[in-house]
């Protein structure tokens, strides 16, 4: 064995290692919706949506089954199960961060965080998203609100330079969250 460059170890002479590990690894059940004991098997499945609607519902929110053992146990689909699930806001979809802002682009807008693909506000840009509302509404140009940010020295989300049709785009997309379209006003 020798030292190369910045430290890194090279093998002169490559001998076999061999490494034990004493895990045990429990096989994982296949996902049978044929299960003779499902409700499908049994002839007991609904034939309304409705009546389905309220089986997921009893099986997820009353006994707390796993998504994976309601399909089981129903011996339905996974789509129709995660369909029911997203549209009656129950299971995993009954979170609040799910309900939230989705994040439809590989760049995250300025003044959000990306968490778990959902948009959360991001509290020091968020100030400075208020700000150029601010500014914007009091009838100040893009361009005089972007030379705004950069003699403020105020980094952009990529660190670069802000420009006119940077603050437009920001503008643009949170205006959703102030429930209203911002436009200059004319003096």
């Amino acid at each position: 064995m020798r030292f190369g460059k910045n430290g890194v170890t090279s093998f002169t002479n490559t001998e076999p290692v061999i490494i034990e590990f004493s895990i045990e690894i429990k096989p994982t059940p296949k996902l049978r919706i044929n299960d003779p004991n499902s409700l499908r098997s049994k002839n007991k499945i609904p034939t309304t949506r409705q009546k389905l609607e309220e089986l997921v519902r009893e099986c997820i929110d009353v006994k707390k089954m796993s998504f994976v053992d309601t399909v089981l146990y129903l011996g339905v689909s996974s789509s129709t199960i995660r369909r029911i699930c997203r549209t009656l806001k129950i299971g995993r979809y009954s979170n609040p961060w799910y309900l939230g802002p989705r994040l439809n682009s590989s760049q995250v807008p300025f003044g959000w965080n990306s968490v778990h693909g959902f948009l959360e506000k991001n509290i020091e840009e968020w100030g400075i998203v208020e700000k150029m509302f601010f500014l914007r509404v009091e009838g100040k140009s893009l361009n005089w609100i972007a030379a705004e940010m950069t003699r403020l020295e105020i980094k952009t989300k990529n660190g670069g330079k802000w420009y006119a049709k940077t603050i437009s785009q920001i503008l643009k997309f949170n205006e959703k969250f102030y429930g209203k379209k911002v436009r200059r006003t004319h003096e």
